[in-house]
């Protein structure tokens, strides 16, 4: 009999699975998409967990605050997805900005709005001579097996150190490196198999793991006043914090003032969660601002915001407010800007992108 699903979220739900596990499902055709996910999930990470970390994303684009231009450019690639214009999809996404600005989230919500699966990878290398080269075959085998499924990969200036950097492992990072540009940029995985890419350090990625035909959409994502604004309350519905304030205005221009990332923002939450003995009171929500030091680096921010200015692939990747972005980053870092802001909106990229790049 039908499963109680239904038949379409059946097939959505056991994507991945093998024949025997989709027939076992169908043996309880009472299933319902709870037990279905949980189940997959185990058998997944059963089979792929010791090359991919399979996850079932927990929120999607409710669960982020503003970054309009970023949920804009992802929405056109998901609705291309879900409808089969694979030639309509971008072959990858680079997501570029300064820690805490909420690439992974963006990563997570996205791959929920699709209605897939987010994959990391694990630690491919192995000290035994050929079984990393082995196990990059099997991780690009198990991508199509899963296939259609979003791959995230955090932190690539980390994970890819560049061709010209010395390795010493006999040329096994070269490899690695060759196999997975080449399966990145095969046209067979566009719509299939989209990586979602997330640095710090654009600067510092070799300029063919960022070009077109691997990473098509290159968005820079910084934490705007708009960003800034919205993420209190987005943060205490996603968590669960039990909270009594109702306008988070007042705590926008102190947080701005001091400079809290995305990340500090949480971790205000956090702790006026802890200081509220439970609750997010207003009173608690000041003193966890005033207790609180900011651990980000406000001139090494402004250096990765304008790296991810100069690295963008097209305007509507860039926030709307992008002009005062650069003027600020700018004026952290040479105590004022030394040039006047575009004020065209949307932005003139050519003099934005003029502005950012001199001397950052």
């Amino acid at each position: 009999s039908p499963p109680a699903v239904g038949a379409d979220s059946f097939v959505r739900l056991t994507q991945g699975l093998g024949y025997r596990d989709i027939a076992q499902l169908l043996r309880d055709p009472a299933t319902d998409a709870a037990t279905i996910t949980g189940r997959r999930i185990a058998l997944l990470n059963r089979a792929y967990g010791h090359l991919l970390e399979v996850i079932e994303p927990p929120y999607g684009f409710d669960g982020l605050a503003g970054l309009d231009h970023v949920k804009r450019v992802l929405a056109m690639a998901r609705d291309a997805m879900l409808r089969g214009d694979r030639k309509a999809v971008p072959q990858g996404v680079f997501l570029m900005g300064p820690p805490g600005t909420g690439k992974t989230a963006i990563a997570i919500a996205f791959a929920r709005e699709c209605g897939m699966l987010l994959v990391k990878f694990r630690n491919l290398r192995n000290m035994y001579v050929g079984n990393s080269e082995a196990n990059i075959e099997l991780v690009c085998q198990a991508l199509l097996d899963l296939a259609p499924v979003v791959c995230f990969r955090d932190e690539t200036d980390q994970e890819d150190t560049g061709r010209d950097t010395p390795q010493g492992d006999s040329g096994v990072s070269a490899r690695i490196r060759q196999r997975l540009m080449e399966f990145e940029a095969d046209e067979r995985i566009r719509g299939r198999v989209l990586f979602v890419k997330a640095t710090n350090r654009p600067d510092l990625v070799d300029a063919a793991m960022k070009r077109d035909g691997r990473a098509d959409e290159r968005i820079v994502v910084v934490t705007g006043e708009r960003e800034c604004a919205g993420l209190f309350p987005v943060y205490v519905q996603r968590e669960g914090f039990p909270c009594d304030v109702t306008d988070f205005t007042p705590f926008v221009a102190e947080v701005r003032k001091r400079g809290f990332s995305g990340a500090g923002v949480l971790n205000l939450c956090r702790r006026a969660y802890q200081f509220g003995s439970g609750t997010i009171t207003a009173a608690s929500l000041h003193e966890a601002i005033e207790d609180a030091v900011p651990s980000a680096d406000r001139i090494a921010d402004a250096r990765m915001t304008l790296a991810a200015v100069v690295a963008v692939s097209s305007r509507r990747n860039l926030p709307e407010d992008i002009g005062r972005i650069v003027t600020d980053a700018r004026t952290v870092l040479h105590g004022q800007a030394q040039r006047p802001t575009p004020a065209a909106s949307p932005p003139d990229l050519l003099d934005v992108i003029a502005i950012a790049g001199v001397d950052p």
